[in-house]
């Protein structure tokens, strides 16, 4: 637990986190530490994919592969709750095992695995990169991932010349009450929350395909006085994307670091103007 610290400029702003029920933890609790009024609605949820026929695939011919790839934390926890339930045991290591951030490696390091690779900034492309020097062309690479994400990692590897081999081990929907819970949040007899924190590109496109729903054409209306806040660059790209401003992006892919740049925001704005 973190102890309550003296009133900053966070206290008593009410901060919407959009983050699936069962990850947003560790921000609800550095948020209320700081005095935030905290509103929950989770945009996301994880379901198992239409098939595990890629996966069950690639355990049938493991020794094959010399990298597995982790791109999220999800995708560690889907795996290897999967791989338990058909082999009851967890494979053999592979040579290399990559982490897109410190979320993931985190989650490996509870599974026995530890990450071998991070790379210097938390997206496919400098993955990607970073991948790329340490296997030769011809290496067979597995990525457990989402059923829809970017291809971004993929392309780039077999560019190079890997075999890469891709399993969708888990897939997003949109919460059944999700809709109704965020038009009472932005409902015009509300006041609209101080914040609202994306941690992925998957939570800002049901956030809009949500508000549209509910309120057509004029739901970025509801958006001017809000601060949006990403974890990184395709979450703020997906912000920009749907025509909102960013209001700050965490410098990198963690808990601490979008709570500082949502405290970034608050001091900037509690700052006395000059001139």
């Amino acid at each position: 637990m973190h102890d309550p610290v003296m009133p900053g400029p966070l206290w008593g702003r009410r901060v919407l986190i959009t983050r699936a029920g069962h990850q947003s933890g560790e921000l609800t609790e550095h948020l209320a530490a700081l005095g935030v009024v905290i509103v929950t609605v989770p945009l996301i949820e994880v379901h198992p994919p239409e098939s595990w026929a890629a996966l069950d695939a690639a355990l049938a011919d493991w020794a094959r592969f010399e990298a597995v790839v982790f791109t999220s934390a999800n995708g560690v926890h889907t795996f290897f709750a999967h791989v338990a339930e058909v082999t009851k045991t967890v494979p053999e290591r592979p040579p290399l095992v990559c982490a897109i951030g410190p979320a993931t490696a985190a989650a490996l390091t509870e599974t026995g695995w530890t990450a071998d690779l991070l790379p210097p900034t938390f997206v496919a492309e400098s993955l990607a990169e970073t991948l790329a020097r340490r296997l030769s062309p011809g290496a067979w690479v597995l990525v457990p991932r989402a059923a829809r994400a970017r291809e971004v990692l993929e392309q780039e590897l077999a560019a190079r010349g890997m075999h890469v081999v891709v399993a969708p081990v888990y897939q997003t929907a949109i919460p059944a009450a999700a809709g109704a819970a965020l038009a009472q949040v932005f409902a015009e007899a509300a006041p609209a929350p101080y914040a609202v924190i994306f941690t992925s590109a998957s939570t800002v496109q049901h956030f809009s395909e949500l508000l549209r729903t509910q309120f057509g054409g004029t739901w970025r209306e509801r958006l001017q006085a809000v601060h949006a806040v990403a974890i990184g660059p395709i979450t703020a790209r997906a912000i920009a994307a749907q025509g909102l401003q960013v209001a700050a992006e965490a410098e990198q892919a963690s808990v601490p670091a979008l709570v500082a740049a949502l405290q970034g925001v608050a001091a900037r704005e509690a700052r006395p103007a000059h001139g």
